[in-house]
């Protein structure tokens, strides 16, 4: 839901606005500094949420999870045996790739470590020093991160 100049003027003695998320994108900044209006957010508003959600879906990915569920849900459900897919190997192989180390990027990260012990790779320049101790990979460019990326 967007919030523009058009929706201030039905509200002549709103003081603050708080954005239920961690961006300001659904708001006129312009209108609303015009007004005097202050503009809060809630920064880290699903980080938990997201970062679990990011490794589930890896692990249901890299574990088959999905595949064996598809395979038992036909009429007579599938004997138990060891599906040959290229997708379905051990974590302990894998880079978790990571576009940027803010709140979500760190949390997923570190998920990914304590789990698996899985070697982490992400791109974020200013937060390079960071990468270094924690024994993650930083790349400079999405590039040479994808090149890095075992398959």
């Amino acid at each position: 839901m967007r919030f523009n100049a058009e929706d201030l003027a039905l509200f002549p003695n709103l003081k603050v606005i708080v954005r239920m998320g961690v961006g300001y994108d659904r708001l006129d900044r312009v209108a609303l500094a015009e007004r005097n209006v202050t503009v809060c957010n809630v920064p880290d508003y699903g980080t938990c949420e997201i970062a679990d959600h990011a490794l589930a879906l890896a692990l249901s990915l890299r574990r088959g999870v999905l595949l064996h569920h598809e395979h038992q849900r036909g009429e007579t459900p599938a004997p138990w045996m060891y599906i040959e897919s290229p997708l379905v190997q051990r974590l302990q192989q894998h880079t978790f790739g990571i576009l940027g180390l803010g709140r979500i990027g760190k949390a997923a990260a570190l998920r990914a470590k304590a789990l698996a012990g899985m070697f982490c790779s992400m791109i974020h320049i200013s937060r390079m020093g960071l990468t270094r101790r924690w024994g993650w990979r930083g790349h400079e460019i999405l590039r040479s991160c994808l090149g890095g990326v075992r398959r």
